[in-house]
C-alpha cells in the first residue's frame, strides 16, 4: 500500500472514530431522567406596541414563549423587554427602526427582569436573582456587546425582594419597590411574615447604590406612620420632585383581614421626595390600577380593570385589564388600548414621541396541543439541568400533580383554568382525572365522577391511586383516597368508612401499600394501608403537620414534610416504620421558609421538591398565583449542596421524577 493510500485509510479511520466518539458522547449526554411539573405561567405572553392615541396595538414579538414588561430606550429606537425564549427569563432589545431579531442582552441562567434605562442611555438597571434572590442591577446598555452582562453590579445586595427600579430623570437616583427582610427564625406562615411579604414600600438611591432611603410621610414609605400603605412600582415625574405608584391605603382592620374581607382596591398614588402624605390621582371602588408609567409631559398611563370578586382568591384576579390615562392632576381620562384590542394589556410603558408599549396574551395556535385543545409543554420550560451525576430533562406542564405511567405516559389533575391568559386552578368546574403523553397526545379520561374533584395522582403497576375531594380543603372535611386501574377501570374508594380528610397517596414499591396523609385523629399524620383499604397503620404521632408523603425506590424510607422545628415546613426523611428520622437539609433546620411536595429520584439519590427559598422575584401587588413564586429544587438524599431546577416569576411545583 503506497504512503498516500495509507493517510487516506488512516485518516477515515480517525474520521470514524471521531464521529463514533462524538455520537457516544452525545448519547451519554442525552438525558434519560425527567422530571415533569406543574407550571402556573400564562400561556403566551407577547410584547405589542401603539404607536399613539388612536392607533391600533401591533403586535411586536411572535415566540411562543412568554415576552413581557418592555420599557424604551429614550431615544425611541429601542424595545427592551423580557423573554424566557431560551428557557429562562432574559432581557433582550427589539431595534424599532431596523426591525431585526432581538438582540438577547443578558445571559444568566437566573432571572432577568423589569429593566429600565438610563435617560443618557447608557446604563440600563433591571432586577435579577442570579445572587440568590431578587435583587436591583445596573448594567452597560450596549446592544450587541456580549461582555456587558458579565459587567452587572449589584446595587441592593440585601435580604428581602427588591422590585422594578426606575431611573429619575436626570440618571442621579432610582427609585424602587422595597419588601422587608423575613427574620430568619420567624414561622413562615405567621401573620407577622404575611405583612412583611405584602406590605412593600418604595425607596430611592443613588444610581450607584449608595444612600437608600424610603420616600414620603404618613405611610409604609417611612417608618413611624400613622397611616399603613401598601405601595410599588414608581414612576418619576418629569421634573424628578415626585413618584407615582400604585398602591392601597390599609384600614383600621388591618392589613391581614382587609385582604381576607377582599377590600383592597389598588389606585395610583403621588408621592414627593421633599415628605408630606401620598396623594391619590386614580381610584375607585369598583377597579384596580397598577403599574404607573409617565410621559414626557407628565401625562400618566395604567393598567385599570374590574376589582376583584368577594372570596377566597389569590390578591389580584385579573380577568381583563385596559390601558388608560390620565393628566397629573388625575383628569382627563381616556383609553389608551382597551379589551377589544389586547385582552388583557399589562405593564404599561409610554415612549418619548408618545408610544406606549404593553404585554399581552398572545396567540397559541401553534403550541402543542393536547386533544380537548389546552397547550401541555410550555414553552420555555422543557431544559436541560447538568446534575454532578447525569443530566435531566426539566419540563413544565399545565396538568396538576403529574406523574409517570408504566407505558411512558404522564397521569394529572386537568384542573387549570384558561378564562384569561393567567393559569390557575379552575374555580368553577370539576375536571377529570387525565392520561396522555409527554408531548399532549393521546389524551384520555381515566376518572370522572359527576360532583367530584379528584387530584394527586400516584401510580404504581397498572393501578393509580389518588386524592377525591376539595383539594387542601381544612381537615374536618371529608375527603377520600380511591384507585382505579391504568385503563380507567375497577375504580374504587379506600376510606369510604373515614369522615375525615385523607390525601396525598404514595405507593409502596411492591404496589401493596399506600402511604396517605389524613386528619383522622385530629392533626395533620402520615398513615398506611393495604391496596385494598385494610389494615390502616399510623406512621407519625405528633401534634403539628406531618403530610405529603413519598417512598423511595427500594421501599425502606418516607420522604415528608414537617414543621416540627416551628419557623416553616422542611423535608423529612425517616425509615419506613417511623424510626430514625432526620431533616434532609440540617443545616436549615428552624430557618423561616417552606419546603413542599418532597419526592424520590428514581434510584433513590435526589429528592426533588418546591421551596419558596428564593424569596419572591416580584412584586406580591403583581402576583397573580395561590402560592407565589414557589421554584424546584433537588437536594441528595445523603447530604450536599443543592441544585436549583427553576427560576422565574411564576409558580413551580408538584414535580414528579421518572425515567425515559
Amino acid at each position: 500500500m503506497g504512503h498516500r493510500a495509507l493517510s487516506l485509510l488512516l485518516s477515515i479511520v480517525l474520521l470514524l472514530c471521531t464521529t463514533s466518539c462524538t455520537e457516544s458522547q452525545q448519547a451519554a449526554d442525552r438525558p434519560q431522567d425527567v422530571i415533569v411539573y406543574t407550571t402556573l405561567r400564562p400561556e403566551n405572553h407577547d410584547i405589542y406596541l401603539v404607536d399613539g392615541p388612536d392607533a391600533e396595538p401591533r403586535r411586536m414579538t411572535d415566540h411562543l414563549a412568554l415576552d413581557y414588561n418592555a420599557t424604551f430606550s429614550p431615544d425611541g429606537r429601542w424595545l427592551v423587554f423580557t423573554s424566557e425564549r431560551k428557557g429562562n427569563a432574559d432581557l433582550y432589545a427589539l431595534d424599532l427602526e431596523e426591525r431585526r431579531e432581538p438582540v438577547r442582552l443578558t445571559r444568566n441562567p437566573a432571572m432577568d427582569d423589569a429593566a429600565d434605562i438610563s435617560p443618557d442611555g447608557t446604563r440600563i438597571v433591571f432586577v435579577s436573582t442570579r445572587e440568590g434572590q431578587a435583587d436591583v442591577f445596573v448594567m452597560p446598555f450596549a446592544p450587541g456587546d456580549v461582555t456587558a452582562d458579565a459587567r452587572a453590579e449589584n446595587l441592593t445586595n440585601r435580604a428581602g425582594g427588591d422590585f422594578n427600579p426606575a431611573f429619575s430623570p436626570d440618571g442621579a437616583l432610582i427609585a424602587w419597590t422595597q419588601q422587608e427582610a423575613r427574620p430568619p427564625d420567624e414561622p413562615a406562615l405567621s401573620p407577622q411574615n404575611a405583612r412583611r411579604a405584602l406590605a412593600t414600600r418604595v425607596f430611592v438611591m443613588t444610581s450607584d447604590g449608595t444612600d437608600p432611603r424610603p420616600i414620603g410621610t404618613g405611610s409604609l414609605f417611612a417608618e413611624g406612620a400613622t397611616t399603613q400603605m401598601v405601595a410599588g412600582s414608581p414612576a418619576w415625574s418629569p421634573d424628578g420632585t415626585s413618584v407615582y405608584v400604585h398602591g392601597f391605603a390599609v384600614g383600621p382592620q388591618g392589613l391581614l383581614a382587609q385582604l381576607q374581607r377582599r377590600s383592597t382596591r389598588t389606585g395610583i398614588w403621588q408621592v414627593s421626595l421633599s415628605g408630606g402624605p401620598p396623594e391619590r390621582i386614580v381610584g375607585s371602588e369598583s377597579a384596580f390600577a397598577l403599574s404607573p408609567s409617565v410621559g414626557p409631559a407628565g401625562r400618566i398611563a395604567y393598567t385599570t380593570g374590574p376589582a376583584p370578586p368577594p372570596g377566597p382568591a389569590p390578591l389580584l384576579w385579573h380577568r381583563s385589564g385596559e390601558v388608560h390615562s390620565v393628566d397629573p392632576d388625575g383628569g382627563e381620562a381616556r383609553v389608551e388600548v382597551d379589551s377589544t384590542a389586547v385582552a388583557l394589556c399589562l405593564a404599561p410603558a409610554l415612549g418619548p414621541e408618545g408610544q406606549l408599549a404593553c404585554h399581552g396574551p398572545g396567540p397559541t395556535s401553534d403550541m402543542p396541543r393536547m386533544a380537548n385543545g389546552r397547550p401541555l409543554p410550555r414553552p420555555g420550560t422543557d431544559h436541560v439541568v447538568r446534575f454532578k451525576d447525569r443530566p435531566v430533562r426539566i419540563l413544565g406542564i399545565r396538568g396538576i400533580f403529574p406523574d409517570f405511567l408504566p407505558d411512558g405516559g404522564i397521569v394529572y389533575g386537568e384542573g387549570l383554568n384558561e378564562a384569561t391568559d393567567l393559569a390557575r386552578f379552575a374555580p368553577d368546574g370539576l375536571p377529570p382525572l387525565v392520561s396522555a403523553e409527554l408531548d399532549g397526545s393521546k389524551r384520555r379520561e381515566v376518572f370522572h365522577r359527576e360532583n367530584k374533584r379528584p387530584w394527586a395522582p400516584a401510580t404504581c403497576g397498572h393501578w393509580i391511586a389518588f386524592t377525591e375531594g376539595t383539594p387542601f380543603a381544612p381537615g374536618t372535611e371529608d375527603v377520600d383516597i380511591w384507585k382505579v386501574r391504568t385503563d380507567g377501570t375497577g375504580a374504587v374508594n379506600l376510606t369510604a368508612e373515614s369522615d375525615a380528610n385523607d390525601a396525598l397517596p404514595a405507593w409502596s414499591p411492591d404496589c401493596e401499600r399506600i402511604f396517605f396523609r389524613s386528619f383522622r385523629d385530629g392533626n395533620a399524620n402520615l398513615y398506611a394501608m393495604d391496596d385494598d383499604g385494610g389494615h390502616v397503620l399510623r406512621i407519625t404521632d405528633r401534634p403539628g403537620i406531618e403530610t405529603t408523603p413519598d417512598v423511595s425506590p427500594d421501599g425502606e424510607r418516607l420522604a415528608l414534610v414537617t414543621d416540627r422545628d416551628g419557623a416553616g415546613w422542611k423535608i423529612w426523611i425517616q425509615q419506613i416504620d417511623g424510626s430514625q428520622g432526620r431533616f434532609l437539609e440540617p443545616n436549615r433546620r428552624g430557618l423561616a421558609g417552606i419546603d413542599m411536595h418532597p419526592r424520590f429520584s428514581p434510584d433513590g439519590t435526589w429528592v426533588v421538591f418546591v421551596s419558596d427559598r428564593g424569596g419572591w422575584p416580584d412584586e406580591p401587588l403583581l402576583s397573580d398565583d395561590p402560592q407565589p413564586y414557589g421554584d424546584l429544587w433537588a437536594v441528595p438524599v445523603e447530604g450536599g449542596d443543592g441544585v436549583r431546577l427553576t427560576d422565574d416569576k411564576w409558580e413551580d411545583g408538584l414535580a414528579q421524577w421518572g425515567t425515559r
